[in-house]
C-alpha cells in the first residue's frame, strides 16, 4: 500500500512539474502571438498608408472629374471645390495585453493560443483526478 501511495506522490508531482511548464509555454507563445498581432496591424498599416500623397491627388482628381461630368452647364465650380479626402486611423482598441509598439524579439510563430490552455486544462484536471484518488486512499493508502 505505501508503494501505491508513492507511486500516487510521484505522478503528481510529475503531473505539477508538467502543468506548470505548460503554463509557462502557454505564456510565452502568449506573447509571441500578441507580438505577432501588432506587427502584423503595423505592417498593413505602413501599407495602407505609405502611398497617402498620391492617394490624396488621385482622390481629388476623381472629385473634380465626377464634378464636370454630373455639372455639364456650371464647371467653373467645380474648380473651387472643397472636399475632405478620407484617411486611415491608427487603432488604439487592441485586445488586453498587446504591445502598444512592435516587440523587439520579432513577431511571433503564429501559435495557436487556445491549444495552449487546452494542454494546461487537461494537466490541470489529472493533478487534480490523482490527488483526489490519492486522498480517498487515506494517508498511507489505506
Amino acid at each position: 500500500m505505501l508503494r501505491d501511495v508513492d507511486e500516487a506522490q510521484s505522478y503528481v508531482t510529475t503531473l505539477t512539474t508538467q502543468l506548470n511548464e505548460h503554463i509557462q509555454l502557454a505564456a510565452e507563445e502568449k506573447r509571441e502571438c500578441e507580438c505577432k498581432v501588432r506587427a502584423e496591424y503595423n505592417r498593413v498599416y505602413r501599407t495602407a498608408t505609405e502611398n497617402e500623397g498620391e492617394d490624396a491627388r488621385a482622390y481629388a482628381k476623381c472629385k473634380h472629374m465626377n464634378c464636370f461630368l454630373e455639372n455639364k452647364r456650371n464647371s467653373a465650380n467645380c474648380l473651387q471645390l472643397e472636399y475632405q479626402v478620407p484617411t486611415v486611423k491608427q487603432r488604439n482598441d487592441f485586445a488586453e495585453g498587446v504591445p502598444a509598439q512592435e516587440c523587439e524579439d520579432g513577431s511571433g510563430s503564429g501559435f495557436d493560443e487556445p491549444d495552449s490552455r487546452r494542454i494546461a486544462r487537461s494537466a490541470s484536471r489529472r493533478v487534480a483526478r490523482v490527488a483526489r484518488s490519492a486522498s480517498r486512499r487515506g494517508p498511507l493508502g489505506q
